[in-house]
């Protein structure tokens, strides 16, 4: 292992994952990243151990460095986005989420996270147009409608939320939380 081949040592790292031996699997895939620190590849690899593992810190960690490997992969960032949510770390959410759409400014789902992340930092104006352009792409989604009626309310706008709500009772009737907000919306 001083001077190991690195498709030997890649094959090698693939079996102990197959076995189940992630712990010796992530050793092999850290020594490839230390000795060809020129191929992203040990470091895709690393990550997928982590998302096998369940290791969220070091899965963001090694998401971090493949941002830095491939400055045009949105999936990297979004999976950041996801992450930083999850942890309640939503000013990195906020920076993954933009960096996420300047790749790909048509992903619904990015839109309606980072909207989540801005309204969690208290930045109603940019929460709502982020919502909005979410349920603009993607109609359908009644969470991110119910989100961003939410969010009109807390920036106390009660008449743009009462006529999201509305269009979205007027789709279905029976939205028993639509129904709930609207009469928050009207008091």
């Amino acid at each position: 292992e001083r001077s190991p081949q690195e498709d030997v040592l890649g094959l090698l790292a693939v079996l102990r994952m197959k076995r189940g031996d992630s712990a010796e699997a992530e050793r092999l895939y850290r020594l490839g990243a230390e000795r060809f620190p020129h191929a992203d590849k040990w470091e895709k690899s690393l990550a997928s151990v982590y998302l096998q593992t369940g290791e969220k810190r070091k899965l963001r960690d090694s998401l971090r460095r493949l941002a830095g490997f491939d400055h045009d992969s949105w999936v990297f960032r979004k999976k950041l986005l996801e992450l930083a949510i999850e942890a309640e770390d939503f000013e990195d959410a906020i920076h993954w989420g933009t960096e996420a759409l300047q790749i790909d400014v048509t992903d619904a789902e990015v839109h309606a996270r980072l909207g989540e992340a801005l309204g969690a930092c208290e930045k109603s104006d940019a929460a709502i147009a982020e919502l909005q352009a979410a349920v603009k792409l993607a109609p359908h989604e009644i969470d991110w409608q119910l989100t961003l009626a939410e969010m009109f309310l807390r920036a106390g706008r009660r008449e743009q939320a009462a006529q999201v709500l509305e269009e979205l009772l007027a789709k279905y009737p029976n939205q028993e939380q639509a129904k709930r907000l609207l009469k928050r919306a009207e008091r």
